[in-house]
């Protein structure tokens, strides 16, 4: 049973209003594409969303067979929204017939020789991420996917499976009912997504997160020339990369962001009469008052300063026309134009990624709620499974794939106050520095004696253990740390509560088949409420104490019944 919980997401979700974009405003654009039927493959449920979304912003994701779990998270959290206008494009064909099965609207391109990703049959059954010349392949394929939709028509959120949607972004993004704060970027051809940790990077003088790496797994490509050929270059430098053989390392992010830095990006002065005459256009009355805001109060709007191809025809189409191929006939006539694009990014604590979101926390303390969260940043994810994925939004409550008898079936053991005494935390700080690793090291071997002795007990009694929420001492990254944080974070406050797999990991608990809830478990809604109150508490003699008494004064308790086991922390086992 993989039906998820409604509930799931709500905490996060804002009073949202679907305003879509007009048809008539969105053609009225001056540089928008010249639309060509959509050459795709569709199943009848995404022939119905796209024949009622066409005036409307597209939700678009990728998947493969090796996500499908990812993919019924996605799917949950966009239709908890609300939102009905998404496809899931499919890059191999278990994926196509999975969707097909699921009723979800699916599309994937037509049967076609060259560089298709599923055409070698790979894909189906890991991970493909770990598969750097599949990837990369696969990305090709993703920028013919989503190049389609655009030529088409759509204005296109695209998004990772790995993102859960938590509240509706649509007006934010409509030029004319965005906050002032976006005002400009929702103007953007291209808008993009950051891994970025470094707040003040994501400001003026930051330059608005242009001069850090963008992240693919969230972007907006609106119905233009611009966005168009912004696609077609990254498409393009991909296909050259697998031609000349040189996959290694690479993905289809790292391309991406060559194709677009390289065309030099200028930021737009906010006086200046084309985005005056932008803001006008698309119903804003405020525009002057915009222009003349505090700098770091509105998102700038950049502009490529070097012109990119605009072709009408998709670059497959087109290249097999030139050979005369068989869908020569299918090409359109080409009027190739340059164009230069704009672009704008969405901010870190409201497009948040898997640091800003699970480790920083920007959302709470900047007060702005998070309309999604990508989980990045993360570790333990295997060419089998993503597990450090999966148990980031389980930890937070966003993984909606669980069955029900996750949350219902068996005996848990919970562990009562803190993991850590404050003469344990005096004692390692008298020893170590506040930035010194070392400190982390002696805070958090108490934290392990006792899930050490959790997990014993656990195994004892028969029961799964519910994991405690876990402090840090220092973040976790794969290089150097500077403080004991990322080098480019200067915000995180020392110690901090941490994501599971900052302290595990998590494929060894997989591999050893270890019985354990995350800390959240007992207040997910999918848990029965009965469980949380059904308790009986265990004390655990120390070695040579005689059994009985008194909870709480060094007993052992035998359990004779059902729900939750509590276990002071203090009575860890000899």
């Amino acid at each position: 049973d993989r039906s998820p919980s409604r509930g799931l997401g709500d905490v996060y979700k804002r009073q949202s209003v679907d305003r879509p974009v007009p048809r008539a405003r969105a053609a009225a654009r001056a540089n928008a594409v010249e639309t060509l039927p959509l050459e795709l493959a569709l199943n009848d449920a995404a022939r119905r969303v796209l024949g009622a979304a066409r005036d409307r912003m597209l939700f678009l994701t990728f998947g493969s067979g090796s996500m499908t779990d990812f993919m019924h998270n996605w799917m949950h959290h966009v239709q908890r929204l609300g939102v009905d206008n998404y496809v899931l494009a499919a890059l191999d064909e278990r994926t196509y017939a999975f969707c097909e099965s699921a009723g979800y609207p699916t599309a994937r391109l037509p049967a076609r020789d060259g560089e298709r990703a599923q055409a070698a049959g790979k894909g189906d059954a890991s991970y493909y991420r770990m598969d750097h010349e599949l990837f990369l392949r696969m990305g090709v394929e993703k920028a013919d996917l989503l190049g389609a939709f655009v030529r088409a028509g759509y204005d296109v959120l695209l998004s990772d499976l790995d993102v859960a949607w938590l509240d509706d972004p649509r007006g934010y993004l409509d030029p004319a009912t965005a906050p002032d704060r976006s005002a400009l970027m929702a103007l953007a051809d291209v808008v993009t997504a950051s891994d970025a940790v470094d707040v003040a990077s994501d400001s003026e003088a930051g330059g608005w997160l242009t001069r850090q790496e963008i992240n693919t797994g969230v972007l907006l490509f609106r119905a233009t020339k611009g966005a168009v050929a912004v696609i077609d270059e990254w498409r393009l430098r991909m296909s050259s990369a697998i031609k000349a053989r040189q996959w290694t390392l690479q993905n289809d992010q790292l391309f991406f962001n060559h194709a677009v830095k390289a065309q030099g990006l200028v930021q737009l002065p906010r006086d200046s009469a084309p985005l005056l005459d932008a803001l006008a256009a698309a119903g804003r009355s405020n525009a002057r008052e915009l222009a003349a805001a505090r700098a770091d109060a509105i998102r700038g709007l950049y502009q490529s300063s070097k012109a990119l191809r605009y072709s009408r025809s998709p670059p497959h189409l087109a290249a097999r026309a030139a050979a005369g191929g068989a869908a020569a006939s299918a090409a359109p006539a080409d009027a190739e134009t340059r164009v230069r694009f704009t672009l704008g990014t969405f901010s870190i604590a409201e497009f948040a990624n898997g640091h800003t979101f699970f480790v920083q926390r920007l959302h709470e303390l900047s007060g702005l709620r998070p309309f999604m969260v990508h989980t990045t940043h993360q570790f333990a994810d295997t060419s089998a499974y993503a597990l450090g994925k999966r148990q980031r939004l389980r930890e937070h409550m966003l993984w909606a794939v669980d069955p029900p008898g996750y949350f219902s079936d068996g005996d848990y053991l919970q562990i009562v106050g803190p993991l850590f005494t404050a003469d344990d935390i005096a004692h390692a700080e008298r020893r170590f520095g506040a930035h010194d690793p070392r400190r982390h090291i002696a805070a958090d071997a108490r934290q392990r004696e006792v899930l050490r002795d959790a997990l014993a007990l656990a195994r004892a009694t028969a029961r799964t253990l519910i994991m405690p929420e876990l402090t840090c001492w220092c973040d976790r990254f794969w290089n150097t740390l500077r403080a004991c944080r990322y080098p480019t974070d200067r915000t995180l406050a020392l110690p901090f509560s941490c994501p599971m797999d900052h302290l595990f990991f998590l494929d060894k608990w997989d591999k050893a088949r270890l019985p354990f809830r995350e800390s959240s478990f007992l207040r997910n809604p999918r848990t029965p409420a009965h469980l949380a109150r059904s308790v009986v508490e265990l004390s655990v003699a120390r070695a040579g104490a005689s059994a009985g008494g008194a909870p709480g004064a060094g007993a052992r308790w035998v359990w004779n019944g059902t729900g939750a086991l509590a276990m002071p922390p203090s009575a860890c086992l000899a």
